[in-house]
């Protein structure tokens, strides 16, 4: 599947918190579609999990990780469940892991924890593009 660049860019401006140009972007695709999001999102979030972590399974890490996540928006700690945010990302950072997370809470995961991962890491933009265009290659495999 083709990931359109209006979706790559969607996470670019969303990870730079430039809320007016994702906002026009977001508006685009709900009249384009949003196909392709859901692979390019799964994509994105191993690639941000991993380079937050270091490809290493940490649990206090990981744990510390979503608390942080929840705690920055009173909103999200309403969406996201800890315990499957987490095994969320055990799931990626240890194969053995078995993947217990409904559509819809990994879904929200994954945007958040994209967020948090991305902006914690302080990329630049070559850097951030570099990793955006990877995620697009592995989603479109």
């Amino acid at each position: 599947m083709m990931i359109r660049p209006q979706i790559v860019d969607y996470i670019r401006t969303f990870v730079r918190d430039d809320y007016t140009t994702n906002d026009q972007i977001e508006a685009q695709l709900n009249e384009d579609g949003w196909d392709g999001f859901a692979p390019f999102l799964s994509a994105i979030f191993f690639y941000a999990i991993d380079l937050h972590f270091d490809g290493k399974r940490d649990d206090r890490a990981i744990r510390q990780f979503v608390a942080e996540m929840r705690s920055d928006n009173a909103d999200v700690a309403n969406q996201i469940d800890a315990s499957q945010a987490e095994n969320a990302i055990f799931a990626v950072l240890d194969s053995s892991v078995d993947l217990e997370v409904s559509p819809e809470m990994l879904g929200r995961v994954q945007t958040f924890a994209v967020h948090k991962a991305l902006v914690e890491a302080n990329l630049s933009d070559a850097e951030l593009d570099s990793l955006l265009n990877r995620a697009k290659h592995l989603a479109e495999s």
